[in-house]
């Protein structure tokens, strides 16, 4: 599949920029007495409302003190998301090399503020397309955005190779026709590259 690559289309956190939902949820719980496996569950669906843009930063935070129990100071957000998002730097040039070749896309579950620090973090220029959710209102493994995000570039399914850190979003991919990589650290892609024949 992979020699029908016409475009390597990225997801945005924990592959290009290093950050994970899991570290916030962490800190909330480090923070404020609570175990890991409580803010998460209370915690996710938020999220993925943030991320459709179906409600504001400040809903999110107030959703997200009532559902935890704590102040809304005790969510730390937008505070620690802005303090610990940070450019995977490799990944960056990788992608910079492979817009030579390729077509190269971003594909992000991100919310309004997250989109906009992390357009100031990397800027957006070495990629042709950029999918963020806030904007489509559809949020990954939806096969709906690979689908839309396939007609936009103007490409069939099997002429993309989408990277992502969760298997449940490469699984997606896969079942609309996609070629996928699960994103296990810069050195193991640069293997999975090479052999696609895409290094």
């Amino acid at each position: 599949m992979a020699a029908d690559t016409k475009c390597v289309m990225f997801d945005m956190f924990d592959v290009v920029i290093y950050y994970t939902t899991d570290m916030h949820y962490r800190y909330i719980a480090s923070k404020n007495g609570l175990g890991f496996g409580l803010v998460k569950g209370r915690m996710d669906v938020l999220e993925r409302e943030l991320d459709s843009g179906s409600i504001t930063v400040r809903e999110y935070v107030s959703k997200a003190a009532r559902r935890l129990g704590i102040h809304r100071k005790g969510v730390y957000y937008p505070y620690f998301f802005e303090r610990s998002i940070r450019p995977n730097r490799p990944m960056i040039r990788l992608v910079k090399r492979l817009r030579k070749r390729y077509k190269t896309a971003l594909m992000t579950n991100a919310g309004f503020l997250e989109y906009r620090l992390a357009k100031e973090l990397i800027g957006f220029g070495g990629f042709d397309y950029v999918f963020a959710s806030c904007y489509l209102g559809m949020i990954k493994p939806s096969p709906r955005l690979f689908r839309y995000a396939a007609k936009r570039m103007s490409l069939d399914p099997p002429e993309i190779t989408f990277v992502d850190d969760r298997e449940r979003n490469v699984v997606a991919a896969r079942k609309v026709g996609m070629d996928a990589i699960l994103f296990r650290g810069n050195e193991d892609f640069r293997r999975q590259l090479a052999r696609r024949g895409l290094a």
